[in-house]
């Protein structure tokens, strides 16, 4: 797998230039000095560490083998979900079983595995085109937790099936909440995530962008602020977090929304603040339900989002958190059925990805913060530089964590969860040495020391 480096970013930074009455910098700030002179072009980069082995790897590699061949039987499948109707969802075809065998197959690099895909897919495309026949209305009986459009998109970009791609449009068009975009409350948080992936993956068969995406992910970020923020949802569900990272990171990565990696370390660090169950390895399953007991089956929908995070902020708390995610559901799930089965497999091979590769290298530095007379606040300039081997992304965002308490970053591009971030200027990826500079304005009405740790997206 090799071995990346590793950096973390995460170092305080506490600094203020005074100024006096003639707006000349006042030449009176001994006490910072010293620390002046060592944050002054500091880069936050703190010393590499060679990445560790992916913990469990084979143990993954194993299950998969071995159940995806168990479930892979098309009598079953059929006898789940057809034309007729679901009769079942304990059965593979449930969580995308048409997705897990495609990515078995590109992961081996053993195409028989697509002969397992088609029997699901075959299954799956009968069912939703029958519970939608002749209808152009969103149909109840294509019910919201049911929307599975990634295997039969990869099955039409690879076959062309003309079936495969009229079920995508259909789950995006007539499926139960495809006329709302899901809905503004926590308990339809998975329906709401589904729908996002139905109506991305409707662009990729060649529709236009459905206006109610914009809809369903303003909801989907306003049920991250009921979990982790307000803390107004009654009940909430770890793996449906779990579901809702991701179709915000499918979501991100076909259009950059800069809201959205913020909001996923929001997530992310909350759910483990409040879920995680040391002693199982695993989360809770529901905060309504038992709190001190874990549920290691759900582990593998909620692993990649904290290995996404790793790839964007370099942050050893992440790579640390998502290796025991990914280690506590490969050694205590059970499959018991083909649901649990994909479950584990739907959207674990994008851990396997993200934590094999290298994480950004983007160290940060900043000149004093100088106050300006004219707008009343302090103005400084930070600059991101690209010190690893790889191009970075070209969307680059900075958030400032733990900002003295009554400072005010006043050219924020926006707020996550209280945390203020500013986007970055700059067009194309950050190519290994270059910088990009953006300038910060604080409103101190204080005077407090200004400090906060920058972390870099």
């Amino acid at each position: 797998m090799g071995s990346p480096m590793l950096q973390s970013w995460k170092v305080p930074m506490k600094m203020k230039v005074l100024v006096a009455q003639d707006g000349r910098a006042s030449r009176t700030f001994t006490a910072l000095k010293a620390l002046f002179s060592v944050l002054l072009g500091m880069s936050l980069a703190v010393a590499a560490r060679a990445q560790t082995p992916i913990p469990q790897l084979q143990g993954w590699e194993t299950n998969m083998l071995q159940q995806g061949a168990n479930f892979c039987n098309q009598a079953d499948i059929d006898a789940a979900i057809g034309s007729g109707g679901v009769v079942t969802e304990g059965n593979v075809w449930y969580y995308d079983g048409t997705r897990v065998y495609d990515q078995i197959a590109v992961y081996t690099g053993d195409p028989s595995w697509y002969t397992c895909a088609g029997y699901v897919n075959q299954a799956y495309s009968a069912w939703v085109l029958a519970m939608t026949a002749g209808a152009d209305w969103p149909v109840g009986a294509l019910n919201g937790w049911r929307i599975f459009p990634h295997g039969l998109l990869n099955d039409y970009q690879r076959t062309g099936d003309s079936n495969s791609r009229e079920a995508v449009i259909r789950l995006a068009q007539n499926s139960a909440y495809a006329g709302s975009g899901g809905g503004p409350t926590c308990d339809v948080s998975r329906e709401t995530a589904y729908i996002i992936n139905a109506y991305l993956a409707s662009e990729d068969v060649g529709l236009p962008r459905n206006p109610l995406l914009a809809t369903a992910v303003n909801y989907a970020l306003g049920h991250i602020d009921q979990w982790f923020v307000s803390k107004t949802c009654p009940d909430m569900q770890p793996f449906m977090v779990g579901l809702t990272m991701e179709a915000l990171i499918n979501y991100y990565e076909t259009t950059g929304d800069v809201r959205i990696p913020t909001q996923i370390r929001v997530a992310a660090d909350g759910l483990w603040s409040a879920a995680w169950v040391p002693a199982n390895s695993s989360f809770y399953y529901e905060s309504a339900g038992d709190q001190t007991v874990g549920i290691a089956d759900l582990n593998l929908l909620i692993a990649p989002a904290y290995a996404w995070l790793w790839q964007k902020t370099g942050a050893a708390t992440y790579l640390q958190r998502g290796d025991q995610v990914f280690a506590g559901g490969v050694l205590y799930a059970n499959f018991w059925s083909g649901k649990q089965f994909s479950q584990n497999y739907r959207w674990s091979f994008d851990y396997v990805k993200w934590r094999s590769a290298n994480p950004n290298s983007l160290a940060v530095t900043s000149t004093g913060f100088l106050f300006s007379r004219v707008t009343g606040t302090f103005n400084g300039k930070m600059t991101v530089t690209n010190t690893g081997g790889q191009a970075a992304a070209d969307t680059i965002l900075l958030e400032l964590q733990n900002l003295t308490p009554g400072v005010t970053l006043v050219n924020a591009t926006g707020t996550s969860g209280g945390t203020p971030f500013i986007v970055v200027p700059g067009t194309g990826s950050l190519a290994p040495g270059q910088s990009l500079s953006v300038t910060v304005q604080f409103r101190d009405p204080s005077n407090a020391l200004i400090h906060f740790t920058p972390v870099v997206y």
